[in-house]
Parts: C-alpha cells; structure tokens; sequence
C-alpha cells in the first residue's frame, strides 16, 4: 500500500481529534489501555456510536486495538500525538517569535511616547503617582509552601520575573531588614535590579518589601511598597498582594504601566513553581509519605438528604469543586454504584488543571460509601487515596464520619493541606442542604 502524503495524514489526525467523545476517549487511553466498553461507558452515546468513534481513531493512527475472547482492549499510539505535537509546536515557535518582535515594538513605542510627553512640557503629568496595584490568586499549594517561594533565592529565581525574562542573579535575607534583591535580565539582555528590604515578616502569613526598581547603571526608577498576604483557601493558599508605587524617573511610568500584565505572567510561573516544589514536574524524586486523618461533621438535616448530596450529581456539585471564578470545571462525571467511578476535572486560576479519578466500591445507601481515588496535577499523579464515609442518623441529624488514607507520590509534598481541603468542602456541603 502507498504511504499517504504527510498532509493528509495530519488531516485525518485533526479531524479525528475534532470531536469531544473522540478526544474523551484519547484523554482516557493516555492513562493507560481500556477496554472498549469502560470508553464507552461515561460517553453520551450507545455502544456502536462508540465502536464508529474508535474506528475513527484506528484510522487516524491514535489508536490500535486487539480482541482476547470477547474483549477488545484498546491502546494509545504514541507516535501518532507526536506528529500533531511536532506540527503545532513548529507553528508556536513562529508566532513566538512574531509576538516577541511585536513586544519589543510596542515597548519602544511606549518609551518614545512618555518622552514625547516631557519633551512637550507634560514632565508634571507625567511624574504623577499611579494608582496602587492590587491583585490576588489562589495557588494550588498548602500556606508554607508558597511561604517558601518566597522566601529562598534558590525558588525566586525560577519565578519572581515577566514570562520572558529570567532571573540571573538574587539574594532574599528574610528577617526584618534583610535583603531582596533580584536581577531581572530581559530577552534583549538589558537588566534592572530590585533592590529590596523585608519591612514586615511574619511566616506563612504576610510579607512587606520596601522594593526601589533601578537601571543597570543603578539609576533609581521607581519604587514598589509591596504587601503580601497568605491565608487558607480552598484549594490551597490564597496570596493578595497590594503594590504602591513612588514614580522616581518619569521615563520609567510605561514600566509601570505594565505592572498588571508582568504580574499575571510572574504569577502563573509562582504557580508553576509551587508545583514543582511538591513534587508535581518530573524531578526524579521516587518516594511515598502515608498520612490518616478522620473528620466528623453533624449536619441539620436527615440521613437522606445528606447521601444524596454525596451520590447525586446535580447536588454534588453545588458544593464538591473549587470557588466560583477561582476554579473553571471542565469535566465532570459520576456513576455512584460498586464498580463505578467519578471524575472531577478543573483548571485552576493560575492555569494547573486538577483531576480526581475515584473509584467506587463500597455503597451502602444512607450508611456508607468506600471509595479509591487518584488526584493529578496536570499529568502529574501526586497520591493515591481510599476514603470511608459513614452516616449516622440521630432524629432529624444526621453525623457523618470521614477516614482517609493517603499515599502521597514522589516528593509531594501534602503538609495537611489534603485534610484541610476536605474539612472546606464539608462546609461547602453543609451549606449546600440549606439551600
């Protein structure tokens, strides 16, 4: 048989991969072979609709299959994503590059601009303070965790910059007086130093940095007052952080200007970074650290309604997610019976996707439910867990008990924030039976 040209081999591939069933499908195999009636079970479609889908991805290359007795298992094919990985990343790199020449325009065009300004007369308007930033996130890690980030040269250097600049050099002292510097070298090689001093330090709870900007000759620029704030959240830490700023060279306003812009990209990188340091990138730690706990919750309502906010979608999701425009849910599934399984995907503000993959096998209805389930970040599986809840009814309450046991994966580093997690969305459900 003739080899199909390359073009027409990317067709069918992006063709294959243009349905949502199709691409659900890929999605599950990349997590290891299946057989076809468990890729068909979670699809809004009867079984041959799903056989014509699969038959789809066979001719595409995404998929081989192979019938044992009545089973026909299904795998991925590596080679076949690799060819749609190639093109699109040939594609990325040349508007990388388009996107970059553009911001060096507009930065340019930015600078002639504020000079234009001076050089008119306007030096008055221009040396007006601008308006403090504020701005705030939820980050997918425990509160010391994110303290940390902050407070190591070693993790300030992978993140405290704009999405195209890089951190060479930095020194953090974190006592009352000690230093924050950080050099901050741009894709052109131009560098600008923060100079910084702690003003307030108070650990997993709040930091203030006295932060003056300057040139590569040390000419001041501007200065940043700069408040950070930790607390818990669901989901993780939540950091807001408040900058005031001190214009000091009126050429400098277009830098912060761009403030809000450099922060959104700094930011996703920290959320990258919190990541990493619990062992969420491939850092070539293999471990595993075990952890219990128990939590008790009495709720005013009967035993019924309480398993139906356990068991049923529709009320299981008005309170088993992330907070509303923190989190956006993108998949979302539930078959509560022995042998079934549940799955909760969502995108978190910084941009790491989080999945639960449960698996039940335990139910008891208005007594108990025993379930396993494997949470990710993004590829990364960080722990396998087996939970036990128990209800109890006592008159018009209803007590309901959890145990989970935890394995936590390759230098993931949990420090109670799973526990934690847990306990804010037992509020969440509380809430949810008053409704």
């Amino acid at each position: 048989m003739l080899n199909q040209p390359p073009e027409r081999n990317l067709d069918r591939l992006f063709h294959a991969l243009a349905d949502p069933a199709r691409r659900a499908m890929v999605e599950r195999l990349s997590r290891g072979p299946a057989p076809v009636s468990e890729l068909a079970r979670p699809l809004p479609m009867s079984l041959p609709a799903a056989l014509q889908h699969l038959g789809v991805l066979e001719d595409a290359g995404l998929v081989r299959s192979e019938k044992v007795g009545r089973v026909r298992t299904c795998a991925i094919e590596p080679q076949a994503l690799s060819r749609a990985e190639q093109w699109i990343n040939a594609r990325r790199v040349e508007w990388e590059n388009r996107l970059d020449r553009l911001g060096e325009y507009l930065e340019m065009l930015a600078k002639e601009m504020i000079m234009s300004e001076l050089a008119e007369g306007k030096k008055d308007a221009a040396m007006q303070q601008p308006p403090p930033l504020k701005l705030s996130r939820v980050l997918h890690a425990p509160r010391a965790t994110v303290f940390k980030a902050w407070s190591s040269a070693d993790h300030v250097k992978n993140w405290f910059c704009p999405e195209t600049f890089a951190v060479p050099h930095a020194k953090v002292e974190l006592r009352v007086g000690g230093a924050f510097d950080v050099c901050m070298r741009s894709p052109a090689g131009e560098e600008h130093w923060i100079r910084g001093t702690f003003v307030e330090v108070r650990p997993h709870t709040r930091l203030v940095i006295d932060m003056r900007v300057t040139d590569s000759a040390g000419k001041p620029l501007f200065g940043a007052m700069t408040e950070v704030d930790f607390a818990d959240a669901l989901g993780g830490t939540r950091m807001d952080v408040v900058q005031t700023y001190t214009l000091t060279d009126p050429s400098a306003a277009w830098m912060v200007a761009g403030a809000p812009d450099g922060w959104r990209t700094t930011l996703h990188k920290l959320e990258k970074e919190v990541v990493r340091m619990q062992g969420g990138a491939e850092t070539g730690v293999r471990s595993v650290v075990h952890a219990t706990f128990h939590l008790r919750r009495t709720y005013e309502a009967p035993v019924a309604r309480v398993w139906t906010a356990l068991t049923d979608k529709a009320a299981k999701q008005k309170w088993f997610g992330g907070p509303p425009g923190r989190w956006e849910p993108l998949e979302r599934y539930m078959d509560v019976r022995v042998g079934g399984s549940e799955r909760l995907k969502g995108r978190w503000e910084g941009g790491v996707v989080s999945t639960f993959d449960a698996t039940y096998h335990d139910v008891i209805p208005n007594e108990r439910l025993v379930y396993s389930y494997e949470m990710y970040l993004d590829d990364k599986k960080i722990s396998v867990s087996l939970a036990t809840l128990e209800l109890r009814a006592e008159g018009g309450k209803t007590t309901l008990m959890v145990t989970e046991q935890g394995a936590f994966l390759d230098g993931y580093d949990d420090a109670g924030s799973r526990e934690q997690g847990t306990g804010h969305l037992l509020d969440a459900l509380e809430a949810s039976l008053k409704d």
